[in-house]
């Protein structure tokens, strides 16, 4: 991984400041929605969306990888949640993601029980 990011094409300071895949007025609303927060440089918005994508990069190369090892060409949600429960460093959002996924399942669970105890036997529904 370290080989890889010194291949990187590092640019300039203008390309960092100015090349961002996540919105950074939507960045700095969000920062803003805190109470605690008054004022935010200009700089930070920019950092804080940098970091995200290094985020959303290790993330998602971490669960590249279960999906290879599960012999699938393609990212599942499965794979996001063994990448959560299974790295340390994302403990932080396990407890999240995994809890809400399982709540998730149990109202969907309920709602395909209670659609089938609605209909009667031999009737099809579209």
């Amino acid at each position: 991984q370290k080989q890889e990011m010194d291949q990187l094409d590092v640019g300039s300071k203008q390309d960092f400041k100015h090349h961002n895949d996540l919105p950074l007025a939507r960045i700095k609303r969000i920062m803003k929605s805190d109470e605690d927060v008054r004022m935010i440089s200009a700089e930070a918005p920019i950092l804080f969306a940098k970091a995200c994508e290094l985020f959303i990069l290790e993330l998602t190369a971490r669960a590249w990888c279960y999906s290879e090892h599960n012999k699938r060409s393609g990212l599942e949600r499965d794979d996001i949640h063994s990448v959560l429960a299974n790295t340390d460093i994302f403990d932080f959002l396990a407890e999240v993601v995994i809890h809400q996924n399982d709540g998730t399942r149990a109202l969907a669970s309920q709602s395909k029980q209670s659609a089938s105890a609605t209909t009667k036997p031999g009737t099809a529904t579209k």
